[in-house]
């Protein structure tokens, strides 16, 4: 059975600490500080209170074609009155959900690029050989380079099959690379020698950090002024990291002190919000620094929270309308670790759409990938839409068959996209600094955790939140067949620990399962036919994430509004 203790609304001015230490910030004085107990809205056979908000079918939401709201239910964590901030009070925490409308390329504020092929740089003219049966690398990567030469542009592949037998690079900001379409081009990569970590598209910039100026008070959820002594250092529209060390009382107050938990980053500085800068008061005392978008977690000086200049991101590049295979021979995969078909990192504001894997001709007809599909690392302000990667050879631990992987990266959207048959189809990896992301519209099936190359051992492998405390990211009308977790990974993939926080599961359904055991809050509102957990045991997967995770809706999501929590928040925050 699952609880939620009573709740009272409330108008937050900013954002509150969810966390379990003496210095978490506590609910105002005017509202009830024990912690009593009523029902969740999950279970309303049984008399127990619905915390649920019925819409109210007389005010229409916004692009509704001047029709009312269907028959339905709202959430009470967002009436048809929410602004950011706003939260319900448990006890000590207040519930409350993050605006996640800044995902996405150029924050969601435009459309992904129309490309034109007008005056496009054709592979053909480089010697690319559209049969596949002659290696077309060099041609190709000649194209990209001739493209960078020119300061940007389109690199167009025309419809046919290009064998590529090494590494394609792309290090210039602008450049997009095109096809006719998945079913008509088609990239079959062969490399298999030296994979490990290897991307075999990979977009890639060269961030650099400046010096470092401390916070002079603590940043809190929904900020997004932060006070320093001296921003002589700063510009408006300087690209910044916002970071802190994780401190050993930043690893105590979460209780991963012990078994090496969050050790492969104790006592070393870690970005965890890449923002810009869009005001700066030095007038003021401290000086202001204000950012573009608002901090999702507590930055404290206690840990030596700072902020750095960041420059070097490669901007404005794209992959789209093609197949992609990796698929060798089923040894060779299982020879590398963590090799994905596309690959960007050091990004903002690019993109990937229209892209599916195939079978190429390389290995067994069947698979489409040696491991990875496609990996964001240490990016910001993306799109991945419209695209399906599927069958991936290698499938075992060492972070193998991860589809679509996101990692020390903010802002991240990937939409209407199927992962199919990987070891975790969507998944967030390795260490701190993955915040705001959102999985709209996805779909997961058929994720196999594998034990060996011969699938002796092959235990179903959810879509999840995989390591070191990703921080209020939301999946939003996705369905699973296999599953979605967030929870305790403890001593996993070198003390992986927390792996979630303040992370949404909205509109979630299909017949797989859907763990949320998240460090501070987690939400899960609205399922169909999904197998939820929540329960908080405080051994393996769930323990330190007390209080149990904010649950409403379960088996009601179709009645669920809006639909999208992204893209009602997107409209809000735009003008809608």
């Amino acid at each position: 059975m699952r609880w939620i203790p009573v709740v009272f609304a409330l108008a937050c001015s900013g954002g509150t600490d969810s966390s379990k230490s003496d210095e978490a910030e506590t609910v105002p004085s005017d509202l009830p500080s024990e912690d009593t107990s009523a029902p969740s809205a999950s279970n309303e056979d049984t008399g127990e209170q619905d915390t649920s908000v019925p819409v109210d079918t007389g005010d229409s939401v916004a692009d509704t074609g001047g029709v009312g709201v269907p028959e339905g239910w709202r959430s009470a964590l967002f009436p048809d009155d929410w602004t950011p901030g706003f939260g319900v009070a448990i006890g000590a925490h207040v519930a409350q959900l993050q605006d996640f409308s800044y995902a996405g390329y150029r924050a969601g504020e435009g459309d992904l690029p129309a490309v034109s092929l007008e005056d496009a740089v054709s592979v053909l003219d480089f010697g690319a050989d559209p049969t596949g049966i002659e290696d077309s690398g060099d041609a190709v990567q000649a194209a990209i380079d001739a493209v960078a030469a020119a300061d940007g542009g389109v690199v167009y592949l025309p419809t046919g099959t290009y064998r590529i037998d090494d590494l394609l690079r792309v290090t210039h900001s602008g450049t997009v690379i095109v096809g006719d379409g998945p079913g008509a081009t088609r990239i079959g990569f062969t490399r298999h020698d030296g994979m490990t970590d290897t991307n075999h598209l990979q977009f890639t910039g060269a961030l650099t950090a400046g010096s470092s100026t401390p916070l002079a008070v603590d940043g809190a959820v929904g900020d997004t002024i932060l006070l320093v002594d001296d921003a002589t250092d700063f510009d408006v529209g300087d690209e910044v990291g916002v970071g802190m060390v994780i401190s050993d009382a930043f690893r105590e107050e979460h209780e991963m002190d012990s078994d090496g938990r969050w050790g492969f980053s104790a006592g070393q500085r870690r970005t965890i919000f890449k923002r810009t800068i869009v005001a700066i008061d030095r007038e003021a005392l401290p000086q202001q620094i204000t950012i573009d978008v608002p901090l999702r977690y507590p930055m404290k000086t206690r840990d030596e929270a700072d902020i750095r200049q960041e420059s070097g991101a490669i901007t404005e590049c794209g992959v789209q309308d093609l197949s992609v295979s990796t698929a060798v021979d089923w040894d060779a995969a299982w020879a590398n670790d963590r090799s994905h078909a596309i690959g960007f990192s050091d990004a903002k504001d690019c993109w990937a759409r229209g892209i599916e894997s195939w079978p190429g001709t390389a290995g067994d007809g069947e698979h489409h990938l040696q491991s990875g599909g496609i990996l964001i690392k240490r990016s910001r302000r993306m799109t991945v839409a419209d695209a399906e990667m599927a069958h991936a050879q290698n499938r075992g631990g060492g972070g193998n068959g991860y589809l679509f992987e996101l990692m020390q990266s903010d802002e991240i959207l990937v939409r209407d996209s199927v992962g199919r048959a990987g070891r975790h189809n969507f998944i967030q990896n390795w260490d701190f600094g993955t915040t705001g992301c959102v999985f709209l519209r996805t779909l997961s099936e058929d994720g196999e955790a594998w034990g060996d190359p011969y699938g002796f051992w092959t235990p179903m492998g959810a879509s999840e939140y995989h390591h070191a405390l990703a921080m209020a990211n939301l999946v939003d009308s996705s369905e699973a067949h296999d599953g979605w977790a967030a929870k305790n990974r403890m001593h996993w993939s070198s003390g992986a620990g927390h792996s979630a926080t303040q992370c949404v599961f909205w509109n979630t359904r299909g017949t797989g399962s859907l763990e949320s055991l998240q460090y501070g809050l987690g939400y899960v509102i609205g399922t169909e036919d999904l197998d939820v957990r929540t329960e908080v045991l405080d051994v393996f997967d769930s323990a330190g994430t007390s209080p149990e995770d904010w649950v409403e809706g379960l088996n009601e999501g179709d009645e669920l509004w809006p639909p999208s929590l992204y893209e009602e928040q997107r409209l809000r925050r735009l003008g809608g």
